[in-house]
């Protein structure tokens, strides 16, 4: 047997980037929010599918793809598709963050997201 191939579906050209000004609020959001934050933890060691994240997460499957696809829009998350032998494929998310630094400077925040080095 052969393991799964894996395709990367939502490359990021770059290993860090900074939020647009617009971005901060929901950044800071997702951030916050408790149900997410569990989901980026539960990615943390392995990539994870959505049905997984669901039940180590005890979330609704619904809930969580909501929240998979708001970090995956953000860059938090990294989505793969892998084709198992049996002609099967399933979707699994990775963890993309490493670290999230704000300032402020000359009156206005900054965010810089660093991410996850393949």
């Amino acid at each position: 047997m052969h393991p799964p191939q894996h395709r990367r579906r939502t490359p990021h050209p770059r290993d860090s980037f900074t939020t647009e000004r617009e971005q901060l609020p929901e950044l800071l959001a997702v951030l916050n929010d408790g149900d997410a934050r569990a989901i980026l933890e539960a990615t943390s060691e392995e990539p994870k599918s959505a049905m997984e994240l669901s039940e180590c997460c005890e979330l609704p499957s619904s809930t969580a793809y909501r929240k998979i696809d708001r970090l995956t829009e953000l860059g938090l998350l990294k989505e793969q598709l892998a084709v198992k032998t049996t002609g099967h494929h399933v979707c699994t998310y990775e963890l993309e963050l490493e670290s999230v630094h704000i300032s402020l400077r000359n009156g206005f925040f900054d965010c810089q997201v660093n991410r996850n080095e393949e």
